[in-house]
């Protein structure tokens, strides 16, 4: 969501924050030895939904794009490129208005920044991407999940929200404030500061985003939902978000607050870089009880709820495509048709389909081979890697 007292420093120079080191000032980003926003050798500029976007790349892997904050730029996560370009493509771009990024013309809008993401994206080609977003970042790895699912394999959010009032009120009275204060030293013609671009920043900030909570079940990609256990957003509002996403895991960052990724960046990049690197799954206690419990309690139970039929709805086009593939590939070895649950998880390479066969039905619920399930493997592009039968 939210950097609000980080922004009123970051307009100073309308560029990198300072800091003697990491781990000091936690509203100072991080001193490292690259760098990370003014880093000539990496650095372009792309022409993107007429204005020019200000982007570096660093290392090799699947792609991963990372989304700063409100009046930071690409420095803002210097300590997150460092840690994921070991392993990933990062691609890192300053936010419209921010850092080396134009403006344009017209109203700041977390919607045109999201799009400019998507567009950016569009233009290096690159599809499934591993998307992570602090604070408004959060907001635009959202809507970019929610307006181009093809575009995020998995996301991870860092105290993200759906609307202004899910901030505290100490926040929006300080961004009210702020607002006052800028509006007065425009009046008597200050320029210590460009002021509109400022108030622009605070739009965002006290009017924005506005983001209806059924609108994210609709988001098919595996969502990580963070944020501190003394955050800028109020608790129940980052719950609500995690329950709203169908895929999601939720983490709260015990003794942190909204700047985790610099107070303690270890602990935020090894959360994120687990979700990311490990299949999807959604355990429940329930399942836990119930599968566990009397003979007569499991008969009642629907074990696998989370696996569907390969025509089921509840996929994405892309989820479809690989359970097709899967499908075809296991009907080639099997003398009758395949009748069979699915469930896909995108991995680093490819995807994984986990497969329960039926044998049969009970009162219109599928009955399962003992040992009868298995994971297909495949590339990006749907081809089969391997089978490997269950147990």
């Amino acid at each position: 969501m939210k950097n609000y007292i980080s922004v009123a420093l970051a307009i100073l120079a309308l560029g990198p924050l300072s800091s003697p080191s990491s781990g000091g000032d936690p509203l100072t980003s991080p001193k490292l030895d690259i760098p990370y926003g003014r880093n000539e050798s990496v650095g372009r500029l792309s022409q993107v939904n007429g204005i020019k976007v200000y982007f570096e790349t660093y290392g090799k892997g699947p792609p991963m794009s990372q989304l700063h904050g409100n009046g930071q730029n690409i420095s803002a996560l210097g300590n997150q490129i460092k840690f994921f370009s070991a392993r990933y493509q990062v691609i890192a771009a300053d936010s419209r208005g921010h850092g080396k990024s134009e403006m344009g013309p017209g109203r700041l809008t977390y919607e045109q920044m999201a799009e400019d993401a998507n567009a950016l994206l569009e233009e290096l080609g690159l599809r499934h991407v591993y998307v992570l977003g602090w604070s408004d970042g959060g907001i635009l790895g959202l809507l970019l999940a929610l307006n181009h699912p093809d575009k995020v394999a998995k996301l991870a959010i860092m105290g993200a929200n759906l609307d202004p009032q899910a901030a505290y009120g100490w926040a929006s009275a300080w961004v009210s404030q702020q607002e006052k204060d800028a509006d007065a030293m425009i009046a008597k013609g200050d320029t210590s500061m460009p002021w509109p671009i400022y108030k622009q920043y605070l739009d965002l900030l006290g009017k924005q985003p506005n983001i209806p909570i059924e609108r994210l079940k609709r988001i098919s990609a595996p969502t990580l939902v963070m944020a501190a256990d003394k955050d800028v957003i109020r608790d129940e509002h980052t719950l609500r978000i995690f329950h709203a996403i169908p895929k999601a895991h939720l983490c709260i960052f015990p003794g942190a607050t909204h700047m985790i990724p610099w107070e303690d960046p270890g602990l935020f990049n090894q959360t994120v870089e687990k979700f990311f690197r490990d299949p999807f799954t959604r355990p429940d206690t329930k399942q836990v009880f119930l599968t566990h419990s009397s003979p007569s309690s499991k008969s009642d139970s629907e074990p696998f709820s989370d696996m569907w039929p390969a025509d089921d709805s509840r996929f994405s086009p892309d989820e479809r495509h690989m359970v097709a593939a899967a499908r075809d590939y296991l009907e080639k070895a099997r003398p009758k048709p395949l009748d069979a649950r699915y469930k896909v998880e995108r991995t680093k390479d490819g995807y994984e389909v986990f497969v329960m066969f039926v044998n049969g039905y009970e009162n219109g619920r599928p009955l399962y081979y003992p040992g009868g399930h298995g994971i297909v493997v495949l590339g990006a592009d749907g081809s089969v890697i391997r089978y490997t039968p269950g147990s």
